[in-house]
């Protein structure tokens, strides 16, 4: 239909070089190809995302389920203390996710509303004012955004009014049950329990929260995320760096006239406005012939980064978290003369069996996660190795050979790639080792034969390049011992 938008370059270029008919026909295979990678990348992106955030709702929701008590049913103080307990430990680890979150649902909502409002005004008004094949695209879309609208914001808001029953319930039901200090101790936690909602928001400002109406309201001025998550700083680091390549190394290649494009196109013209032309085509055709693979490799780290982030994050407020460790030193935390030796706490026994069904929902979601992690990580380890080695050997070899711009590129990807990759797989690899630690200390702590079980079929949270082998803390020094082996032979050899 020529309606994308590499058609009018290769018609207005055409019409100024009066290219021949097999430069033509190539032209048109890689618009064809870039046309491909890029519906297949955006409705990725998407899916991912979306699939993402549904199952992350789920979860949450079967765990505020299994909170919430029956209706006439009356909830010891010991259950309640539990209760809020879990409910806390629920939002300590929300917070890990929250700018990733966050982030995700703001540009979910902006596109979907933007798409939706797209969709529906191009299939009421005009039906009968553009081809058929054209028009059966937007009904599509309409229908698709309405399931997804529909799918995510119910069990969004749905958190909220599950959390709030909950602190109803549990207020309700402290009115007889234990001594007064029992129910003042129980009442003074709940108090300071605030109900779970998910928030939209954009760089730490939060816009709004799920409501069941949708209610936008303006939060508090919160810290950006790299205060609430100082490991942020990685992820946003990476993002910046690969979105500077993007824009930097396209420019590096036209002036230093070693793009592809260029022995494609004719000689250049003499004229002022037909130079400028054929650089810019160059360079916009480069540019985005670059930004496909790049944004590919980037989507890798990105997921990567993401999920050990999250993962880590986790394991850690999981394994450090606090608590009395009996109910005689929750009361004297509220007395006013407390002796210092009893305010201490000791680490968390596993009295129940809350802290196994958290470490279950981390193994379930990072289950389901898993077969993204798995290809982002081949797509980390694979193409790293490659233009790591092959970037050392220019460097070395090649100094004062090839253009220097060119060189100067080289140069850039041999220092990015190391970093990137050093950034990386150790946080990947300590959510191994946290995990393989945690469960040690339940072992030498769990003295239930119940529990012991529920311990043996635990197994330690990983990512996993592919099928081939699983990352560890001395994974980067073999990665980088590798990378240097490989460098210093072709170095020899070629």
């Amino acid at each position: 239909m020529d309606f994308d938008g590499y058609y009018f370059v290769l018609r207005d270029t055409n019409y100024i070089f009066q290219l021949s008919e097999a430069t033509m026909i190539v032209l048109n295979i890689v618009r064809f190809t870039l046309l491909m990678v890029n519906v297949f990348e955006v409705a990725t992106i998407l899916s991912l995302i979306i699939l993402i955030f549904i199952t992350f709702l789920i979860m949450l929701r079967s765990i505020f389920s299994t909170l919430l008590p029956p209706v006439r049913y009356f909830v010891s103080m010991p259950r309640i203390n539990r209760g809020i307990t879990e409910h806390l430990k629920v939002q300590l680890a929300m917070n890990a996710f929250a700018p990733f979150q966050e982030l995700g649902t703001f540009f979910l909502i902006l596109i979907g509303l933007v798409v939706f409002v797209v969709s529906n005004f191009v299939t009421i008004k005009l039906y009968d004012s553009m081809p058929f094949a054209v028009y059966a695209f937007f009904p599509s879309v309409s229908g698709m955004v309405a399931v997804v609208v529909n799918l995510t914001l119910p069990l969004a808001h749905g958190l909220l009014d599950v959390s709030t029953e909950l602190k109803r319930r549990w207020g309700a039901s402290m009115v007889g049950d234990g001594s007064k200090l029992d129910l003042k101790c129980g009442r003074r936690r709940l108090k300071g329990m605030r109900p779970f909602c998910m928030w939209a928001g954009f760089g730490g400002n939060c816009f709004l929260y799920f409501l069941e109406n949708n209610v936008i309201t303006r939060p508090s001025i919160d810290d950006p995320p790299w205060y609430r998550d100082p490991l942020g700083i990685l992820f946003n680091g990476v993002a910046t760096a690969f979105l500077s390549f993007i824009f930097t190394a396209p420019i590096l290649f036209v002036v230093a006239e070693v793009d592809p494009i260029k022995f494609v196109l004719p000689d250049t013209p003499g004229t002022l406005i037909q130079t400028v032309t054929c650089i810019l085509t160059r360079l916009l055709i480069c540019t985005l012939a670059l930004a496909e693979i790049v944004s590919s490799i980037g989507l890798a780290h990105l997921t990567l980064i993401m999920l050990t982030l999250y993962s880590k994050s986790c394991l850690f407020q999981l394994k450090f978290y606090r608590k009395p460790e009996n109910s005689e030193i929750a009361k004297y935390k509220f007395c006013r003369k407390l002796d210092s030796e009893k305010a201490k706490c000791k680490i968390l026994k596993l009295e129940g069996l809350s802290d196994l069904e958290i470490y279950s929902v981390l193994m379930v979601q990072c289950h389901v996660v898993r077969q993204y992690s798995d290809i982002s990580a081949i797509f980390i380890m694979g193409p790293g190795f490659v233009i790591d080695v092959m970037a050392n050997y220019v460097v070395i070899m090649l100094h004062g050979k090839i253009p220097g711009l060119l060189y100067l590129i080289v140069v850039l990807l041999a220092t990015l790639v190391p970093i990137i990759i050093m950034g990386e797989l150790p946080e990947a690899g300590k959510s191994n080792s946290e995990a393989v630690n945690l469960l040690q200390d339940w072992k030498k702590t769990v003295n239930n034969r119940m529990k012991r079980r529920k311990l043996r079929s635990l197994r330690p949270i990983g990512f996993w390049v592919g099928p081939f082998f699983l990352i560890k803390r001395q994974t980067l020094s073999r990665y980088l011992d590798v990378i240097l082996n490989y460098t210093v032979n072709a170095i020899l050899v070629l």
